[in-house]
């Protein structure tokens, strides 16, 4: 497949996917807070939309989000803790929907997004990234903290400056290996991810 048939076919892929990448009011409509432990585990499902996982309180999960007018109320959210594991899983509309999500600084994620954008800014623990289609960017912090970043996707680009490589095309992958604690791994049918410092 050649350069402009294949540019042409992954934006075809993105035409098909709902507007994620939204210009959302800055207030939040809603949130909810519940305790937590730091250095504990954390499972999030998101629905399609534009969202953000930060950090904040080193005892609490919070989750923000923010809806247009009509559509609040269609925010359904669940939640539940078991000793140093939680789960969250978060339905909302198609169109305009954006979540802040504060954890514990130091903290697990296993993250599943059905397609948009998911920025992690830096947290301190492994992450299992899984996205259909979007963009995701990962602040990774020291490349010391790693023992292996592991990442793939099937049509995009893979920026992974501070692990020395860089992929676009079909079928990309990468892989490193280092002397850290944590794991990183993300998988992508179609879209960006970039790891930042």
């Amino acid at each position: 497949m050649n350069a402009p048939t294949r540019q042409a076919w992954i934006l075809g892929i993105f035409l098909l996917l709902p507007a994620a990448a939204v210009h959302a009011q800055e207030t939040f409509t809603d949130s909810l807070k519940m305790a937590f432990v730091d250095n504990g585990e954390i499972s999030i499902r998101l629905t399609a939309g534009e969202h953000r996982i930060s950090t904040g309180e080193n005892d609490h999960i919070r989750v923000s989000w923010s809806v247009e007018d009509e559509d609040i109320g269609s925010v359904v959210t669940e939640t539940s803790v078991n000793g140093s594991s939680a789960k969250i899983d978060i339905d909302g509309p198609r169109e305009n929907f954006r979540t802040v999500i504060e954890v514990p600084k130091h903290s697990d994620l296993v993250v599943q997004l059905s397609a948009g954008e998911l920025d992690i800014a830096y947290i301190e623990g492994s992450k299992d990234i899984r996205l259909r289609a979007g963009e995701l960017s990962i602040e990774v912090g020291s490349t010391d903290e790693y023992a292996q970043v592991k990442g793939s996707l099937w049509a995009g680009d893979i920026n992974a400056g501070p692990f020395g490589q860089e992929e676009s095309g079909l079928f990309r992958s990468i892989e490193w290996e280092g002397k850290g604690d944590h794991k990183l791994s993300f998988k992508l049918y179609a879209g960006e991810v970039t790891l930042f410092q």
